[in-house]
């Protein structure tokens, strides 16, 4: 589970996760223990116990999620303090279009969050509809309000500009 804070960090823990053929499931870090539900259904849903994370962002929650699953141990990792050497044992993980690429679920606003399915080959397709519909090229530039655990946000304003060289 992805509980980054939008910015430099989710990104590079979302391909990261990719990276090391993990599936990231990105979500909204909760901004305060009434929202730790979501993040609890999502974990169990999901079949999860590691949260990736930012020191500052696991310093706040962790105390709301041990306090909300007494029952539930959580690992974390913070992503802002992985060690660069650590990529000396990376190995091609094995991956094709059929592979789950991410989990993408709902806001749970009308009921609990429900996970999407994502693989390689959707992800790629959708890059691919982005560079030919909206001329995503190595030459764009863009900012977006879009949250980047959002589906829109993830797809259309980071993995779009990054597949094509663009800048977001």
């Amino acid at each position: 589970l992805l509980l980054c804070p939008a910015g430099p960090e989710f990104a590079a823990a979302f391909l990261g996760a990719l990276y090391a053929g993990l599936v990231p499931v990105p979500a909204y870090p909760p901004a305060s223990a009434k929202h730790v539900g979501r993040v609890e259904v999502i974990l169990r849903d999901a079949d999860t116990d590691l949260i990736a994370t930012t020191r500052r962002t696991r310093e706040r929650i962790e105390k709301w999620l041990r306090d909300g699953s007494p029952t539930r141990a959580f690992r974390f990792t913070c992503v802002d303090e992985i060690e660069a050497a650590s990529a000396d044992a990376w190995r091609m993980p094995d991956l094709g279009p059929d592979s789950l690429a991410f989990l993408q679920y709902t806001s749970g606003s009308t009921s609990e969050p429900k996970g999407v399915m994502v693989s390689h080959g959707n992800l790629l397709a959708n890059v691919g509809m982005l560079e030919g519909t909206m001329r995503y090229g190595p030459d764009m530039s863009m900012v977006s309000w879009l949250p980047m655990y959002h589906d829109m946000g993830l797809i259309g304003n980071v993995l779009g500009p990054l597949a094509v060289g663009g800048r977001t």
